[in-house]
């Protein structure tokens, strides 16, 4: 069963993959998406949040980063070990990065760092959400690791066209509380019921 559901995923990952390369999102797409994500009360309120730097094909997060940053808010974003954890290391300016972990930009050096419990805000990418919450993410496992604890609020990113009908999950994935997308925002009800009875 667990085999058949990791090859679903990654046949999943592939048509995605696939389908990003064919039509990729408009850039205005994106701009409405971060706009919905920064009018969120969640956002507004948090002094610490955490958030992915975007590759090609996530919705970018450049513009929400620097307006967090010209907020004063304190920004974290990931830098990957090669032991499977993710530092959250705090930025100030995108010259503090570079090309690290698989290609993705994330922190040189990484002077300050916050724990799970610090941050009051989590920003998450995925290659595909379902609108119960669920993430597919590039398979390394990073995110859930830090959701598994995290219990501020998860907000994942996500075009609207590649929000499906239901995403195959496994034992150690986590899902996120908010998905917003560049029509609307989706609280995942069933996650908050969750959270507060455990």
């Amino acid at each position: 069963m667990l085999q058949n559901i990791t090859e679903e995923k990654a046949r999943l990952r592939a048509a995605i993959r696939a389908r990003r390369r064919e039509k990729p999102p408009q850039i205005t797409a994106g701009q409405e998406l971060i706009d919905r994500l920064m009018a969120l009360e969640c956002y507004k309120k948090a002094s610490n949040i955490f958030c992915y730097i975007s590759t090609s094909g996530e919705v970018q997060t450049k513009t929400l980063i620097a307006c967090a940053l010209l907020e004063k808010k304190a920004v974290f974003v990931p830098r990957c070990n090669g032991d499977g954890t993710m530092q959250l290391c705090r930025i100030r300016s995108f010259a503090e990065l570079a090309p690290g972990a698989f290609g993705i930009l994330e922190p040189v050096c990484c002077n300050e760092t916050a724990g799970a419990g610090d941050i009051e805000l989590a920003i998450l990418p995925g290659l595909a959400f379902d609108r119960k919450g669920n993430r597919l993410g590039q398979g390394k496992g990073y995110y859930d690791r830090f959701l598994a604890s995290f219990t501020g609020p998860a907000a994942g990113l996500c075009y609207e066209a590649f929000i499906e009908e239901t995403i195959p999950t496994e034992q150690n994935d986590r899902k996120v509380q908010l998905l917003v997308s560049e029509q609307a925002v989706y609280t995942i009800k069933e996650v908050i019921k969750h959270e507060q009875e455990t």
